[in-house]
C-alpha cells in the first residue's frame, strides 16, 4: 500500500525561533502552495473552545495559517459550526461572543471570524456522500461549502464520545450543521430531558409539527425530521441529541469527513498538545493525560490522524494525571481507547480509508 506523507514538527525551538514560525515551515513543507490559493476564499476550520475551557488551541495557530494563506494570495476566514448541545456555541450570536472571550477575533486571527451554519445552525447544504457510505448525504454548514478551499486546524486529544478527537472529527462533527450533528450523534432524533417544564417555546421552532406538550413536558412525535431547530429554541437546554456512541458514531463521522474532503481541496493541520481526555466542547477539560507531542500536517486526513494517534498512544501517562484513573478501569486499552472503551477510534479511520478519504499507511517526515 502506498504511504501518505505526514509532516511533523516538535515543539522544541531555539531562542531565535518560535512555534508559530515552525508551524509556518510545516505547512509549507506539507504543500500549502499546491492548493492554488490566489484569490480563493479559504476556510480555516478550527474550534473556538467552550468558554471556561483552557486547553483549546489558541488564536496564534490560526493567525499563522491566515498569514500563510494571505502570502499566497488567498482570502482567509476562520470558522466553525454551531453545536447540537446547549452552551455558548449553540447559536451564532453567543458562539461569536464565546470565540471573542477565548481570544478569537479580527485582530487576533488577522481575518474575519464566521459561523459556518448560520444563526441557529440550520444554514446547511446536503452534500452527496462517497460510494460505499451508508448515509446518502451529509448536512454541511453552507459557508464551508461556499468556500473554495478548506484548511483544517485540529486539536489532537481524547473525546468522551469517540475516544479520539483529531482531524476526521474536526471535518465531520465540526463541519456538520446542527441536523448533521444529530444524525451522527443520535440517529437524527432529539431527546427531551427530565428538566423540561413544558413551556412550549420549542414548538415555535419546529416547522414539522413534531413537538407537542403531554403531561407537562415536550414530546417528540413521528413527524420529526431531525433538523435540530428545537434544540436552539429551548430556553432551558432541555432538548438535545440522545448521545449514542460506539461503532455507529465512528462510521458516520468517517462518512461525513470523507464527504467534505471529496467536495473541496483541503490541507490538514493538527496540534497534539494539552492532550486531555475530553474534547474542547465543554468547560470542564481536566488535566492532560500524556506529554505534548507536537505539530502535524498532511494533505491526507486519515494518515495524519493515524500518525497522531500512534504518537499519543506511545506516550507514558503523566504522573497523577487522568490517565491513571482511566487505566485502572481499562488496563488493556490504549491511551485513547481508555477514554471511551465503548468507542474504538480506529473504526473511524478504517471506514474513512474504505471510502477513499485517505490511507492509514504513512511516512513521517520531520520538519525542523
Amino acid at each position: 500500500m502506498e504511504r501518505s506523507d505526514v509532516f511533523f514538527a516538535s515543539l522544541r525551538v531555539a531562542p531565535d525561533d518560535s512555534v508559530p514560525a515552525k508551524l509556518a515551515r510545516l505547512v509549507r513543507a506539507a504543500g500549502i502552495e499546491r492548493l492554488g490559493l490566489d484569490q480563493k476564499m479559504t476556510a480555516i476550520k478550527t474550534h473556538f473552545g467552550e468558554f471556561g475551557n483552557v486547553t483549546h488551541l489558541k488564536p496564534a495557530y490560526a493567525r499563522t495559517l491566515v498569514a500563510e494563506v494571505r502570502a499566497l494570495g488567498g482570502i482567509p476566514f476562520v470558522t466553525d459550526c454551531n453545536t447540537l448541545y446547549p452552551g455558548m456555541r449553540w447559536n451564532a450570536v453567543s458562539h461569536l461572543e464565546c470565540a471573542a472571550l477565548n481570544g478569537f477575533g479580527q485582530l487576533s486571527c488577522g481575518c474575519p471570524v464566521i459561523i459556518a451554519d448560520g444563526l441557529r445552525g440550520e444554514d446547511e447544504v446536503a452534500v452527496p456522500t462517497p460510494p460505499g457510505a451508508a448515509l446518502g448525504h451529509a448536512l454541511i454548514g453552507r459557508t464551508l461549502m461556499d468556500a473554495d478551499v478548506i484548511i483544517t486546524l485540529a486539536h489532537g486529544k481524547g473525546c468522551k464520545a469517540s475516544s479520539f478527537g483529531g482531524v476526521l472529527k474536526n471535518l465531520a462533527m465540526g463541519c456538520a450543521s446542527r441536523a448533521g450533528k444529530m444524525v451522527m450523534h443520535s440517529s437524527g432524533r432529539p431527546a427531551v430531558k427530565d428538566h423540561c417544564v413544558g413551556c412550549g417555546v420549542c414548538l415555535e421552532g419546529c416547522g414539522q409539527g413534531a413537538l407537542e406538550i403531554r403531561e407537562g413536558k415536550a414530546h417528540v412525535n413521528d413527524r420529526c425530521v431531525g433538523c435540530g431547530h428545537c434544540v436552539s429554541y429551548c430556553p432551558r437546554a432541555a432538548i438535545g441529541g440522545s448521545g449514542t456512541a460506539g461503532a455507529d458514531l465512528q462510521r458516520k463521522m468517517a462518512e461525513y469527513a470523507a464527504t467534505v474532503v471529496a467536495a473541496k481541496p483541503c490541507l490538514h493541520v493538527a496540534a497534539a498538545i494539552d492532550i486531555t481526555p475530553g474534547c474542547d466542547c465543554f468547560a470542564g477539560c481536566d488535566a492532560p493525560m500524556v506529554p505534548n507531542v507536537g505539530l502535524f500536517a498532511s494533505a491526507d486526513p486519515v494518515a495524519l490522524d493515524q500518525a497522531m494517534a500512534d504518537a499519543i498512544c506511545r506516550q507514558d501517562a503523566l504522573p497523577g494525571g487522568p490517565l491513571d484513573d482511566l487505566r485502572a478501569a481499562t488496563p488493556d486499552a490504549d491511551n485513547l481507547r481508555a477514554v471511551s472503551p465503548d468507542s474504538d477510534w480506529a473504526l473511524c479511520l478504517q471506514h474513512a480509508e474504505e471510502l477513499g478519504a485517505g490511507t492509514r499507511a504513512y511516512h513521517l517526515i520531520e520538519v525542523r
